[in-house]
């Protein structure tokens, strides 16, 4: 294609984006196309006349949407007793879009074989029906497909492309009336642009939109060769499955529209076609076929054609896919068949799956918040290296090191561990589920050989507080472990409980409560440097000192708001913010809130600010460091564990241990001062991720 005449034709259907934005989705919700043009061989009359004066423009920029779409599930009206499994689509980054934070509130994310993400969720017989909600949310920034110009190589096909030739249950392409019907489309074509081509230009003669189809249709391709209207997945399957059955690798995917606030029922498939030498090309007959029946267009008009031409080779920024593929095991799998199409959740009830369209009792929403903020995020490995040779031979040496896992915020993999001389070495998980790599020399072992290493890559995303905070609900059994003290968390101390009640005096809700005891803490105590360590964290001490590192400031926080009955917890980990990061740990906090979860606190990180930057309390710099450590949290650090008065795994000899932010080590059934690296000798490096 002349880049020239392109650039002509991009720039003659500018006049009309404004009818394109007026399409719809899939629902009833407003959608959004553009309508500019792509390289395809039938050119409008008008591009011709425009090449001369595109010659010198400049070329098109592709356009941009970024935002957070959030889907909410409630599952709230099947009774109790009821077994409920719950799948719902999670994008993933690509060329084209970008997705970061991807978080939920409840379940876990699995990967299906075909590569596709989900969040699962399972509430057995017993889980009340108030308690069967879900919220995911993701961050996406999407750039506008453009059709780039066509170099077509057999010899630079890519085999992986082979894997869209084959059919599914409703994409039958070696069905005879199909293969019949793509031969004839495509007589004469001798490469997979020409056919692919063919094709298009057949769906857009001879299929309509057809409005009354349920949802996105089912894209039944034999089905639709006869009745020649459907919706999305109807016109675009019979896209995909004519070219498959001429030999040309195509595919669907399914997403959804992110063009207003509410984005419910705006789900959305789409297609491609596979050219050796170029790769995947954009194709999306069923959103012209939908401006057409929506704006009331002639096929043969000036703005169908430009519509067409701009959906050949171009797709619009105002979309975020989920998955592709048909005839899908979910993971885990679903009791009942294959499924179609995953752009919909997905749940079953007692092994028997639920209409995605029975909005009455399967009831889901998406929304989308345009131009909100993606949290940031930290991405490298983290090394542990360990050496205990200067302890003499003959000695037992036992050692711990703290293993961090994914979790709602942070993601961890590639952990490996290397001590090829110790006697024990293995991953183990504590009665709190803390994990640690234990590592035991016996006797016999050389002090010289006493060395070990761990490492993980770490993805850690920065959390940013809700934007509304619900206080609806009770606390969940497994949340109330987090109102108990601990040796240094003194909660039913007589001191530790008038401080509570006095500072939260007045105070209504949990939530103004914790903000109550978190401006006690901005006001009243400081940050000493001299402290070794994180601290202690003994809480008695500290009421009378106000003063401390980042253990005492955040369990000060943690005990008295555990005093006035609102669950808190202590979480220790490492900042990732140097190559060298020995001695970076840190503890920070959260409390708990039915209706809303956990909201994250760090006071310490405040106080240390106040100090090392040595700014007073009132200052517009202060106050905002204040305001972000409420609700939000940095992602330059990684949790390692939780939990106070710790056993480990296997038991340690010495006494419970205070926390277990740091490597701990016992010679001879004797711990080992963490704080002593002349003769506990460890390292902690960072290498972040090239950006």
């Amino acid at each position: 294609m002349n880049k020239k005449l392109l650039l002509a034709r991009l720039l003659t259907v500018a006049a009309v984006l404004a009818a394109a934005l007026a399409l719809c989705a899939c629902g009833s919700s407003a959608a959004s196309g553009s309508a500019a043009s792509g390289s395809g061989s039938a050119a409008s009359a008008s591009s011709a006349a425009a090449s001369d004066s595109a010659a010198s423009a400049e070329a098109p920029k592709a356009k941009k949407k970024s935002g957070t779409v959030t889907n909410e599930i409630d599952m709230t009206n099947y009774k109790k007793g009821d077994v409920i499994k719950l799948w719902l689509p999670v994008p993933q980054s690509d060329d084209y879009q970008k997705i970061e934070a991807v978080k939920t509130d409840k379940g876990e994310i699995m990967t299906d074989e075909l590569g596709n993400q989900m969040v699962y969720v399972e509430w057995d017989a017993k889980t009340e029906p108030k308690d069967r909600t879900v919220k995911l949310t993701w961050h996406v920034d999407r750039t506008e497909i453009l059709a780039p110009e066509v170099t077509e190589d057999a010899s630079k096909a890519d085999p992986e492309a082979e894997k869209y030739l084959g059919g599914s249950e409703m994409v039958a392409v070696d069905d005879p009336a199909v293969t019949a019907l793509a031969k004839q489309i495509t007589e004469g074509k001798t490469t997979n642009y020409d056919k692919a081509r063919a094709v298009y230009d057949w769906v857009y003669d001879n299929m309509v939109r057809d409005n009354s189809v349920k949802g996105c249709g089912q894209g039944d391709v034999c089905q639709l060769l006869s009745t020649k209207a459907g919706k999305c997945t109807d016109i675009n399957s019979t896209f995909v499955g004519l070219c498959r059955a001429a030999g040309v690798p195509a595919r669907e995917v399914f997403g959804i529209r992110i063009n207003a606030d509410d984005i419910t029922g705006n789900q959305h498939c789409w297609a491609s076609f596979y050219i050796p030498g170029t790769g995947w090309y954009a194709a999306d007959p069923a959103d012209v076929l939908k401006a057409i029946l929506t704006n009331e267009w002639e096929k043969d008009s000036a703005e169908a054609l430009e519509s067409k031409e701009y959906y050949w080779g171009n797709c619009d920024e105002k979309r975020c896919q989920l998955t592709e593929g048909r005839d899908l095991t979910l993971a885990p799998a679903q009791s009942e068949g294959k499924l179609n199409m995953f752009g919909y959740p997905y749940a079953e009830v007692n092994g028997k799956h639920i209409d995605y369209y029975d909005t009455k009792n399967f009831r889901y929403t998406y929304a989308f918040k345009e131009g909100a903020v993606a949290p940031k995020s930290q991405k490298g490995t983290v090394t542990n290296t360990v050496d205990m040779s200067s302890y003499e031979k003959g000695k037992v040496v036992k050692v711990w090191l703290p293993v961090p896992q994914t979790m709602r915020y942070q993601t961890i993999e590639k952990v490996d561990f290397k001590a090829d001389t110790a006697s024990k070495a293995e991953i183990t998980t504590d009665e709190l589920g803390n994990k640690m790599l234990y590592i035991e020399w016996d006797a016999n072992a050389e002090p010289a050989d006493r060395k070990a290493t761990l490492s993980f890559h770490a993805i850690r995303n920065e959390i940013l507080a809700p934007e509304k905070v619900r206080e609806e609900g009770v606390v969940p059994e497994n949340i109330a472990q987090y109102l108990q003290g601990s040796k240094m968390v003194a909660i039913d101390d007589g001191n530790v409980k008038a401080t509570a009640e006095e500072i939260t005096k007045g105070a209504e809700t949990n939530y103004d409560k914790a903000r109550a005891i978190y401006d006690w803490i901005y006001e009243n105590m400081e940050r000493d440097n001299e402290v070794k360590g994180c601290g202690q964290g003994d809480i008695c001490t500290l009421l009378d000192t106000k003063a401390g590192k980042c253990t005492d400031i955040n369990s000060v926080f943690v005990g008295l708001c555990r005093a006035c009955g609102i669950p808190a917890r202590e979480v220790f980990g490492i900042r990732m913010n140097d190559a060298d990061i020995t001695g970076n740990q840190h503890c920070w906090c959260a409390f708990y809130l039915p209706g809303t979860g956990w909201y994250s606190a760090d006071p310490a990180d405040v106080l240390k600010a106040v100090l090392n930057d040595k700014l007073d309390k009132t200052s517009d710099e202060a106050l905002a460091k204040k305001e972000y450590y409420w609700g939000n949290c940095d992602e330059k650090r990684v949790q390692l564990t939780e939990g106070r008065d710790l056993t480990l795994a296997p038991a340690q000899d010495g006494d419970k241990l205070n926390m277990f932010g740091y490597p701990y080590a016992e010679v001879d059934g004797k711990a080992v001062d963490y704080y002593a690296p002349d003769k506990f000798v460890y390292a902690y490096a960072f290498e972040q991720d090239a950006k």
